[in-house]
């Protein structure tokens, strides 16, 4: 038996667990990405401050190797509850915490203009964690490789990481990404889904049609998820990147460091060098108004608060003043968190109780409907597979 815990402050309700593909686990419900339990060799037991990990093989991955978290779909570092998780459970077993991204030049209609934005965005995230003296890997795949093929390479030949930790999203592409890693890999996935205020699976148990039946269950919950105390967790072990190269053996040709310097010059350079090396479709120009990142994104959010959310409930639909908040492109990539936000909301006072319960509804139950419809329609997952 393998234990694993979770953070004190994280509720129990944002974890999924995988099982290595030596277990010979299956999936019960492609859709929930959830294992069967059902299956006496294997177990699954979620606690209020733990999760139990049971595999059938003793020998089926490394008991003294390190956490790596495989960064996704949440593309910040700040109010990222899978990163907490891993460092957390690294903390535990006095072991390090990898992060690893991974860019392939085969990913379905990508142009420079959401690269651009994107990559922007995980520079901050390295200088991020190297504050918090955590080791981080951008890794380009090439040749038509895919995610996949890149996590489960890094997981069964390099890293061999006593648990690989990541975060969720619920489109087609990444659920069938951790489908597949999950099968493949020899050590123990955890999925922690901190993208959404209410996990998604907790939200509602079947598909909702509209926003104000999804509206009348979902408010059942929120107030349990919007008093969630986020305590960012310092790794114990620490070691420097040059460190770990020495003591995993990574292949240069594999890794793509970034800079250490933000400047403007430096950044645009390093990014350009990667959309050549990945071959970005140029026919859709990088943006002229926005930037990427967390740091960016806070930015136009007290901007919005400072200037727009007094009257936003009546002003809202009338595109030329420009009175939305402009975070979109913000949550798509994950590079600020929908619990950040409604929290400082929550505080705000320069506003009427109208405008604030319009901007959080469209906020969290309007963008977590679209999720809920993804996850619960059957016909949308079984494209999939067709």
């Amino acid at each position: 038996m393998i234990e694993y815990k979770l953070l004190p402050w994280l509720p129990s309700e944002f974890v999924e667990a995988y099982y290595p593909s030596s277990a010979k686990n299956k999936l019960v419900d492609p859709i929930n990405l959830v294992f069967d339990d059902s299956d006496p060799k294997t177990s699954i037991k979620s606690k209020d401050q733990q999760i139990e990990i049971q595999e059938k093989s003793p020998n089926c991955f490394n008991n003294d190797g390190i956490v790596m978290y495989w960064m996704s779909a949440t593309q910040r570092v700040e109010y990222n509850f899978a990163l907490e998780f891993a460092i957390h459970n690294a903390n535990l077993h006095n072991t390090i915490c990898v992060v690893c991204f991974y860019l392939t030049d085969s990913f379905v209609n990508a142009n420079v203009r959401s690269y651009q934005f994107m990559l922007e965005g995980i520079l901050e995230v390295q200088l991020q964690l190297k504050s918090r003296h955590l080791p981080f890997y951008f890794m380009i795949l090439t040749n038509h490789s895919t995610i996949p093929d890149g996590v489960i390479y890094t997981v069964n030949h390099i890293l061999k990481p006593r648990l690989l930790v990541t975060d969720a999203s619920y489109t087609k592409v990444p659920r069938s990404w951790r489908k597949e890693v999950s099968n493949k890999i020899q050590c123990p996935m955890v999925v922690i889904a901190d993208n959404t205020l209410v996990p998604p699976l907790i939200a509602a148990n079947c598909q909702m049609d509209t926003a104000a039946e999804f509206r009348k269950i979902y408010q059942k919950h929120m107030n349990k998820f919007l008093n969630i105390q986020y305590k960012p967790v310092m790794p114990i072990v620490q070691l420097l990147n040059d460190e770990i190269k020495t003591r995993f053996k990574l292949p240069e040709k594999f890794i793509c460091d970034f800079m250490l310097d933000y400047s403007k010059e430096l950044l645009n350079k390093q990014i350009g060098d990667i959309l050549d090396i990945i071959h970005a479709d140029k026919s859709v120009p990088a943006s002229t108004g926005f930037i990427g990142g967390t740091f960016e994104a806070k930015k136009r959010f007290q901007y919005f608060l400072a200037n727009k959310f007094k009257d936003y409930a009546e002003l809202r639909n009338k595109p030329l003043l420009r009175y939305q908040s402009q975070l979109s492109p913000y949550l798509h990539f994950n590079q600020i968190s929908v619990l950040y936000i409604a929290n400082i909301v929550n505080k705000f006072t320069n506003c009427s109780v109208e405008d604030k319960r319009v901007f959080l509804d469209e906020l969290i139950i309007r963008r977590e409907l679209a999720i809920n419809i993804v996850i619960k329609n059957y016909y949308y997952f079984y494209i999939i597979y067709i």
